[in-house]
């Protein structure tokens, strides 16, 4: 089930992520990376009622959102909180708190995230703002804009910011109906704007770089280092399909200024 979210008025000062882009008419988004821990202001643990009361405070960085979870185990099954057009907040279906947080449509090249990404401009206002990652204080990924070319996050910038790891492995992007990766593009599923897709991933602690598999049959080795990452999953513990759960004590302000 998907249901939207009408955020109230936009409250004023969240300088922490927002950018003014001459290109685009209104602020792009800086997430910083901060892996096994946080994306931007979204921090691992944080409660889906503050994270739903934040975005409903910052209407203008976040126009169009939606919730989706399966309504035939409302209690129990994730709750994915959609923020358009490529940013999937993963809670836990029981203690509701944040457990995944997935960017994708990272992949210029994908001629079907365009096409969906267009799509969700149907009026004239913005239906998403333009995302800059930022690790250790860098750009490492950006779209441009009409003053600064795009930047592409591959396996490359990988190696080179994050340093070596292990080789990557082949998956399915719906390893089994549990998975919280399944869940996180559960909503693209529903709505036949994705498939059941394999994909080369590579882990570092508390992140998962996935590229999508060509369909002429290239090794799992033999993708290339400057191919596009096409998404990003940062959680906590080793296994990606059911990550750890993290609690973060309650505060009066869970959404620090640093971004």
């Amino acid at each position: 089930m998907s249901s939207p979210i009408f955020a109230s008025s936009p409250s004023s000062g969240i300088g922490d992520v927002r950018h003014r882009s001459a290109s685009f008419g209104g602020p792009r988004l800086d997430l910083v990376l901060r892996p096994s821990y946080a994306l931007g202001p979204f921090k691992l643990g944080h409660s889906l009622w503050h994270v739903l009361n934040y975005l409903r405070s910052h209407q203008s960085l976040f126009p169009q959102i939606n919730i989706t979870y399966d309504e035939s185990a409302p209690r129990l099954s994730p709750i994915v909180v959609v923020i358009q057009p490529n940013l999937h907040l993963v809670f836990n279906g029981v203690t509701q708190r944040l457990n995944m947080i997935t960017l994708e449509n990272l992949d210029p090249t994908n001629q079907s995230q365009s096409t969906s990404l267009a799509a969700t401009s149907t009026s004239g206002e913005p239906s998403h703002r333009p995302v800059n990652l930022i690790y250790n204080g860098k750009l490492i990924f950006s779209k441009g804009s009409a003053r600064s070319p795009p930047v592409a996050l591959n396996r490359s910038t990988l190696h080179q910011f994050l340093g070596p790891t292990y080789p990557g492995r082949s998956e399915s992007s719906s390893v089994s109906s549990e998975s919280q990766v399944t869940t996180a593009f559960g909503s693209n599923k529903a709505h036949g704007t994705d498939e059941d897709r394999k994909e080369f991933v590579i882990f570092y602690p508390g992140l998962a770089f996935c590229f999508a598999v060509k369909s002429n049959g290239a090794k799992d080795a033999d993708v290339d280092k400057f191919q596009p990452v096409s998404s990003m999953h940062i959680f906590s513990g080793s296994d990606l399909n059911h990550p750890d759960d993290v609690l973060v004590s309650p505060s009066a302000a869970p959404f620090s200024s640093e971004a």
